[in-house]
């Protein structure tokens, strides 16, 4: 089971799935899932998360894939599998606590507040951003496993 799990989602699919996993010894692995099924899983072996450690994860969205930097080093590309068009929904879930959620992109910035975030708040609606061609995403948190898993 991963540590917690970011999503980028469209309808009942999954274009782009990122979760850290302490449990298979310190992976963090992407996949896709369309119709119903998952695809085969990209992993890599190198966990820049720490337990009860704040992070901070972009996703720079471009025309052939997702980058992916944690703590402002860049960590993984994941090419994509389901067109960009159709994403649209955020959705974050597991041990994490978010401070802030940011999309930016050209002449648009969104900021979902700490307030919203710990409210629950852990999906949030893309539709009006689709638009402005949002080109990166923001989270930034901690993850809330303090103890060993």
């Amino acid at each position: 089971m991963g540590l917690f799990s970011v999503n980028l989602q469209c309808d009942h699919d999954t274009a782009f799935h990122f979760n850290p996993r302490f449990s298979e010894g310190g992976v963090v692995v992407c996949n896709t899932k369309e119709r119903q099924q998952w695809g085969k899983e990209e992993r890599k072996h190198e966990m820049p998360f720490h337990k009860g450690q704040r992070f901070e994860i972009r996703i720079l969205v471009n025309h052939h894939c997702y980058m992916v930097s944690v703590n402002g080093n860049h960590f993984l590309e994941y090419k994509h599998r389901i067109p960009l068009h159709r994403v649209n929904t955020l959705h974050i879930n597991g041990n994490v606590e978010l401070e802030n959620v940011s999309f930016l992109g050209p002449g648009a910035l969104l900021s979902v507040e700490k307030s919203l975030l710990m409210g629950g708040v852990k999906e949030i609606d893309l539709y009006d951003l689709r638009a402005t061609k949002v080109k990166t995403l923001a989270l930034i948190g901690n993850n809330s496993i303090r103890n060993s898993c």
